[in-house]
């Protein structure tokens, strides 16, 4: 009697590695472990066990590679826990980050806060001061700058006063711009990195509603820039609120650019005239400054509902849902 019987049967623990022919029947005998025909059916074992099922009756808290199945239920397995265990070591991170960054601006604006108003108003005394650090004096005033956007309790207005008064209206304008837009990546990627709880720590919740409009539109890049060219707009709250929401950071670097470019280079002319000593003119300047800022600031929520309306007209969502025609 040979090793296959008549029916074609094969005895246990041998394997014979025979191709299916043309009709999808073997030439000689079973084959224990058969490949895939092509249609997606997977290869059995000697007892019609499919090596998935053998998978899924492993022993618990193995780890298993195991594509979902046709249903899109994923095997049991250990895949699922370290899932888990990593959004909790993310979760911590966070954290972390976020402790050490109100930490840092909470420190330097308690430390350093009172300090730098107080050299701002007073342009000699800054100046000296500065000048104590030779060429290095421009990086700090270029940080100072950065500072007085990351720290709310800087009041910036005197700084880019301070930067013509020092340096002139042209260079004072560009070292302004220059820490300015530092200023503003950090606080940017800050909240877009961190997210809302950060932005709620450091934005009242009253001005947080009054911007909310713009935190899930496309069309938030238009209303920002108008924001951040009409005076009397909190300019570094806004600049927390836009790391909230879905514009590309390139473009949001340009809106600030070219959005608070007039406001800098009216702060350094006037600065400038200041140290000249053309009282006239900085009179005159002056002047029309307050008017454009106190406008702002009394026609402060009529602007912001306008934005409001530029975003939502053009087919934009209301807040039920329905788009408007």
């Amino acid at each position: 009697m040979g090793n296959e019987s008549s029916t074609g049967n094969i005895r246990p623990g041998e394997r014979r590695n025979t191709r299916p022919d043309g009709t999808g029947t073997t030439r000689s005998g079973r084959v224990r472990n058969t490949k895939s025909d092509g249609t997606g059916n997977t290869r059995f074992d000697g007892t019609g066990n499919t090596r998935a099922d053998r998978k899924e009756n492993a022993r618990p808290g193995w780890k298993r590679n195991i594509r979902s199945d046709g249903d899109g239920n994923v095997r049991p397995g250990r895949k699922e826990n370290i899932g888990t265990g990593e959004n909790k070591r993310k979760a911590a991170v966070y954290i972390v980050l976020t402790a050490v960054f109100i930490a840092a601006v909470t420190y330097a604006g308690i430390r350093l806060g009172p300090r730098l108003t107080e050299l701002a108003r007073k342009p000699d005394e800054l100046r000296e001061w500065l000048n104590s650090f030779g060429w290095k004096g421009v990086i700090i005033f270029i940080g100072i700058q950065v500072l007085q956007v990351v720290i709310a309790a800087i009041p910036g207005e005197f700084t880019q006063l301070a930067g013509g008064y020092l340096y002139g209206t042209f260079f004072g304008t560009v070292y302004s711009l220059a820490g300015i837009v530092i200023g503003s990546v950090i606080v940017f990627y800050a909240a877009r990195l961190l997210g809302y709880p950060l932005v709620k720590l450091l934005v009242s919740p009253k001005q947080l509603e009054k911007f909310s409009f713009m935190l899930n539109s496309s069309k938030s890049e238009a209303a920002m820039f108008i924001l951040f060219l009409i005076p009397g707009i909190p300019k570094d709250i806004l600049t927390y609120i836009a790391g909230l929401t879905p514009v590309r950071p390139f473009r949001f670097f340009v809106i600030i650019t070219i959005g608070r470019l007039p406001a800098l280079l009216g702060s350094s002319f006037i600065g400038h005239n200041t140290q000249l000593g053309n009282y006239g003119i900085v009179i005159a300047v002056s002047v029309a400054a307050c008017i454009l800022f106190f406008a702002g600031v009394l026609f402060r929520d009529r602007i912001i509902d306008w934005a409001h309306r530029l975003i939502k007209k053009d087919g934009e969502p209301d807040s039920g849902g329905n788009t408007r025609s």
